[in-house]
């Protein structure tokens, strides 16, 4: 399977390339070495205050190549400044140049390291490259980015790597937190699905091979069998899994499911799912999924009032 990653920081209205034309919607990343030069322009000589400023208005104004031309005469006059460096290596990062942004971020993350908004882009731009260093960039730059569209970026890259390398459980365990981070986010919720997958596929491999004939692997076959429309099979291996450890955890709710889907408006399969389920909360405990079930066999059987009552017990064991 591979992986899909994509790359939200790209140019609105622009060409690819060298000829960047147009607004650059990124605006707080193109403007992120700005703030960090409150304190330090009483030491700047009156052309160089004069070019930043020229060169900031130029980027407000969307129009990044008289901002270079600007922040290139900083440089000539104040090689370590910490604005023309990094935000020339912005603009070159959206030009596509990750050869001259790395340089460029490179400069601006000697004189002051702690730029995390720099160290992710350059981040970027090693993967980019193939550089084995971009891991090691990306992992110092996520905990320290505040601003979520960069942090979910950032975290997308560093998961891709984790999982080209293998590391599926480091990457599943940032992919949550990127769900967590923004929980509406469609390339993320893609990129889980896929990654959740392949880990239900690794473990039950492993599953296979260490235990072929326990009562999980039955669990499991039932499961699959479940999502591949085959209920009657499904209740096979459930009944099998339950006759090899009847203290199973889980497996009376989903064979009650899979006898409910199976006959419906069967009394008979509705009494035997009732069952199960009541057994489950003896054996297992209660918790809202049972009692919302135990709810929809109540109110099939027109037990309004034990249907009120399981639903109430639901809620109260999970208000969401």
């Amino acid at each position: 399977m591979a992986l899909f990653v994509p790359f939200h920081l790209t140019k609105t209205g622009a060409s690819k390339g060298r000829g960047l034309k147009g607004p650059l919607p990124y605006h707080a990343t193109i403007l992120l070495f700005i703030a960090s030069l409150a304190g330090s322009v009483a030491g700047q000589t009156t052309e160089v205050q004069s070019h930043s400023q020229r060169a900031r208005e130029a980027l407000k104004a969307s129009v990044p190549e008289a901002a270079v031309k600007e922040y290139r005469a900083v440089l000539e006059l104040d090689p370590r400044n910490i604005e023309a460096n990094g935000n020339l290596g912005v603009i070159e990062f959206f030009r596509d140049d990750c050869q001259s942004a790395s340089r460029y971020f490179s400069a601006a993350l000697a004189i002051q390291p702690s730029l995390p908004k720099a160290q992710a882009l350059i981040g970027i731009c090693q993967k980019r490259l193939g550089d084995p260093s971009a891991l090691a960039s990306l992992e110092r730059s996520f905990s320290g980015l505040t601003e979520p569209k960069l942090r979910i970026q950032v975290g997308m890259e560093l998961m891709g790597l984790h999982y080209q390398q293998g590391n599926l459980h480091k990457a599943a365990s940032l992919i949550q937190s990127l769900v967590e981070l923004d929980p509406d986010n469609v390339d993320v919720l893609y990129s889980a699905q896929l990654l959740y997958t392949e880990l239900a596929d690794e473990t039950l491999n492993k599953l296979a091979v260490l235990a072929p004939g326990s009562a999980r692997m039955q669990q499991i076959v039932g499961e699959r069998l479940v999502n591949a429309g085959d209920l009657k099979g499904a209740i096979e291996h459930y009944k099998k899994a339950l006759a090899l450890d009847p203290r199973l955890q889980g497996v009376r709710y989903e064979l009650s499911q899979a006898i409910l889907e199976s006959s419906p408006s069967d009394g008979k399969a509705q009494t035997e799912a009732q069952a199960l389920l009541e057994d489950a909360v003896k054996t297992e405990g209660d918790n809202a999924r049972i009692e919302c079930e135990l709810g929809a066999i109540a109110v099939a059987k027109q037990d309004e009032e034990q249907g009120y009552a399981h639903y109430h017990r639901a809620f109260v064991l999970n208000p969401r």
